[in-house]
Protein backbone atom coordinates (compact mmCIF):
# COMPACT_ATOMS: atom_id res chain seq x y z
CA UNK A 1 0.00 0.00 0.00
CA UNK A 2 2.64 2.29 0.39
CA UNK A 3 4.40 1.39 -2.52
CA UNK A 4 0.86 2.24 -4.38
CA UNK A 5 1.27 5.98 -2.08
CA UNK A 6 4.45 6.89 -3.03
CA UNK A 7 4.11 5.97 -6.85
CA UNK A 8 1.17 7.96 -7.02
CA UNK A 9 2.76 10.79 -4.93
CA UNK A 10 5.60 11.18 -7.15
CA UNK A 11 3.14 10.59 -10.34
CA UNK A 12 1.04 13.78 -8.80
CA UNK A 13 4.35 15.80 -8.18
CA UNK A 14 5.67 15.47 -11.77
CA UNK A 15 2.33 16.25 -13.37
CA UNK A 16 2.39 19.38 -11.57
CA UNK A 17 5.77 20.14 -12.51
CA UNK A 18 5.56 19.44 -16.22
CA UNK A 19 2.04 21.36 -16.25
CA UNK A 20 3.58 24.48 -14.51
CA UNK A 21 6.43 24.49 -17.07
CA UNK A 22 4.07 25.82 -19.78
CA UNK A 23 4.71 28.98 -21.49
CA UNK A 24 2.22 30.80 -21.57
CA UNK A 25 1.05 32.29 -24.39
CA UNK A 26 -1.81 34.60 -23.78
CA UNK A 27 -1.92 37.26 -26.47
CA UNK A 28 -3.30 40.75 -26.40
CA UNK A 29 -5.97 41.28 -28.94
CA UNK A 30 -4.22 43.36 -31.21
CA UNK A 31 -1.26 40.93 -31.46
CA UNK A 32 -3.16 39.02 -34.52
CA UNK A 33 -3.19 42.53 -36.58
CA UNK A 34 0.78 43.25 -36.31
CA UNK A 35 2.20 43.00 -39.99
CA UNK A 36 2.69 44.11 -43.18
CA UNK A 37 0.10 44.16 -45.51
CA UNK A 38 -0.79 44.42 -49.51
CA UNK A 39 -3.58 46.50 -50.68
CA UNK A 40 -5.93 44.83 -53.13
CA UNK A 41 -7.82 48.23 -53.64
CA UNK A 42 -7.26 51.07 -56.22
CA UNK A 43 -4.50 53.27 -56.01
CA UNK A 44 -3.46 52.48 -52.54
CA UNK A 45 0.19 51.29 -51.13
CA UNK A 46 1.22 48.35 -48.65
CA UNK A 47 0.53 48.92 -45.09
CA UNK A 48 1.95 47.98 -42.41
CA UNK A 49 0.58 47.35 -38.74
CA UNK A 50 1.51 47.92 -35.02
CA UNK A 51 0.44 47.31 -32.16
CA UNK A 52 -0.21 50.50 -29.78
CA UNK A 53 -1.14 48.40 -26.58
CA UNK A 54 -3.54 45.59 -25.72
CA UNK A 55 -6.52 46.54 -27.65
CA UNK A 56 -5.26 49.54 -30.28
CA UNK A 57 -3.20 49.33 -33.13
CA UNK A 58 -1.92 51.74 -35.73
CA UNK A 59 -2.86 50.91 -39.40
CA UNK A 60 -0.36 53.15 -42.18
CA UNK A 61 0.06 53.01 -45.61
CA UNK A 62 4.00 52.68 -46.25
CA UNK A 63 5.94 55.37 -48.53
CA UNK A 64 2.69 57.29 -48.33
CA UNK A 65 3.58 61.30 -49.54
CA UNK A 66 0.51 61.98 -47.58
CA UNK A 67 1.62 60.34 -45.21
CA UNK A 68 -2.08 58.33 -44.30
CA UNK A 69 -2.39 56.62 -40.66
CA UNK A 70 -4.91 55.81 -38.65
CA UNK A 71 -5.44 53.88 -35.21
CA UNK A 72 -7.73 51.49 -34.10
CA UNK A 73 -9.54 49.70 -31.64
CA UNK A 74 -9.72 46.04 -31.87
CA UNK A 75 -11.82 43.16 -30.17
CA UNK A 76 -11.49 40.03 -31.72
CA UNK A 77 -12.04 40.03 -35.41
CA UNK A 78 -13.78 43.47 -35.16
CA UNK A 79 -12.05 46.96 -35.22
CA UNK A 80 -13.20 50.08 -34.77
CA UNK A 81 -11.69 53.82 -36.14
CA UNK A 82 -12.92 55.85 -33.83
CA UNK A 83 -13.12 59.79 -35.24
CA UNK A 84 -9.81 61.39 -36.21
CA UNK A 85 -8.05 63.63 -38.74
CA UNK A 86 -6.73 62.26 -41.46
CA UNK A 87 -5.23 65.19 -43.81
CA UNK A 88 -8.21 67.61 -43.02
CA UNK A 89 -10.55 64.93 -42.59
CA UNK A 90 -12.71 63.89 -39.82
CA UNK A 91 -12.65 60.34 -40.64
CA UNK A 92 -14.00 56.90 -38.87
CA UNK A 93 -15.01 53.84 -39.71
CA UNK A 94 -15.42 49.68 -38.71
CA UNK A 95 -13.74 46.89 -39.86
CA UNK A 96 -12.94 43.38 -39.75
CA UNK A 97 -10.23 40.97 -40.31
CA UNK A 98 -10.83 37.16 -41.74
CA UNK A 99 -7.78 34.57 -41.86
CA UNK A 100 -4.83 36.96 -43.47
CA UNK A 101 -7.28 39.57 -44.36
CA UNK A 102 -8.68 42.94 -43.56
CA UNK A 103 -11.45 45.14 -44.63
CA UNK A 104 -11.52 48.42 -43.77
CA UNK A 105 -14.56 50.54 -44.23
CA UNK A 106 -14.38 54.45 -44.14
CA UNK A 107 -16.04 57.57 -44.19
CA UNK A 108 -14.45 60.68 -44.38
CA UNK A 109 -16.60 64.32 -43.60
CA UNK A 110 -19.47 62.28 -42.99
CA UNK A 111 -20.31 61.86 -46.94
CA UNK A 112 -17.36 60.24 -48.85
CA UNK A 113 -17.52 55.87 -48.15
CA UNK A 114 -14.57 54.01 -48.97
CA UNK A 115 -13.16 50.30 -48.35
CA UNK A 116 -10.14 49.08 -47.90
CA UNK A 117 -8.81 45.50 -48.39
CA UNK A 118 -5.47 44.60 -47.42
CA UNK A 119 -4.18 40.99 -47.20
CA UNK A 120 -1.24 39.94 -45.21
CA UNK A 121 2.53 39.70 -46.48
Amino acid sequence: MMKKFTLFTFLAIVVLFVSSCKKDQATDAADQYVGNYASQTGNWGDFAIAKVDASTILIAEIASSDNWKVTATVSGNNLVVASQDIDGYNTSGTGSKSGNTITLNLTENSSHHYSITLIKK
